[in-house]
């Protein structure tokens, strides 16, 4: 794994433990300037960024439709998916799925979608 990338985990990981946002930066700070890293901070931040990212995308409902739902679907499908209601959700329209719904929380993925169900018909029908 490389420098930047340890160096971002650490960051947020000490940002994660409740310490001070401005002490941590102090820190890091001094810490760069010790050990000569100046050179590697927009990569750090690039690191920072991305596994923010990825931080993001896990603590979301992701749900795929075929069409616009309403907020009160989205909110249901996000308590069924055992989310918190804080949860941010992020809808991706795809018209692959014909209907219904693919919903993903925290690696869990709940597939009520019209292209699930005429798959497993036809794998019924063709035994």
């Amino acid at each position: 794994m490389n420098t930047s990338k340890n160096i971002a985990i650490a960051l947020l990981g000490l940002l994660d433990e409740g310490k001070s946002a401005v002490e941590v930066t102090k820190d890091f700070m001094k810490f760069v300037k010790d050990r000569k890293l100046a050179s590697q901070l927009p990569e750090i931040v690039r690191q920072m960024e991305k596994l923010q990212a990825e931080r993001s995308k896990e603590n979301e409902v992701s749900i795929r439709t075929p069409y616009e739902v309403s907020k009160t679907l989205e909110k249901h499908i996000a308590e069924k998916m055992n989310a918190p209601k804080d949860t941010g959700i992020r809808i991706e329209i795809d018209e692959t799925l014909i209907g219904g719904f693919v919903a993903t929380y925290k690696g869990l993925e709940y597939d009520a979608s019209l292209k699930k169900q005429l798959a497993q018909l036809q794998a019924s029908l063709t035994q």
